[in-house]
């Protein structure tokens, strides 16, 4: 397993929206491909993709992601089936419901953590047990 140093060295997919520096947006957020976001959101964010908050970054949202890679700042509730990258410059206060969980050295997390195996790998482990039951009869 090798050892990620620095946010920008996390390989991200390609954005498809980007909410930029100066932008505000208020109320809910949603979103079928990848989204960047380096302003403001006040509101839930629902983003089938990957979220990139950057480090200007600030959320006061409820997040449900499919990976969510965070260097800036989020107030809320994070869910994802994958995983939650805290860079160094990360800031979270909120709790989390998540697959994996990466947190860099430096960066700041307060709430509670939730983590549940990814569904997919919960139903090929299943999968597998009643399969060694059947063989052993």
């Amino acid at each position: 397993m090798s050892k990620i140093t620095r946010f920008k060295d996390r390989k991200t997919h390609a954005t498809d929206t980007l909410i930029g520096n100066d932008t505000i947006i208020e109320g809910k957020l949603h979103c079928s491909t990848s989204l960047r976001i380096d302003g403001t959101v006040r509101g839930d964010i629902v983003c089938m993709g990957n979220l990139h908050v950057g480090t200007k970054g600030v959320l006061h949202s409820d997040i449900h992601a499919a990976n969510v890679y965070l260097a800036g700042k989020i107030q809320g509730t994070v869910t994802t089936p994958g995983t939650l990258y805290i860079a160094k410059t990360g800031k979270l206060y909120g709790d989390l419901d998540v697959a994996r969980l990466e947190v860099a050295e430096g960066a700041i997390f307060e709430g509670s953590i939730i983590m549940r195996q990814k569904e997919e790998n919960k139903t090929a482990s299943v999968q597998q047990k009643t399969q060694k039951v059947k063989a052993v009869k």
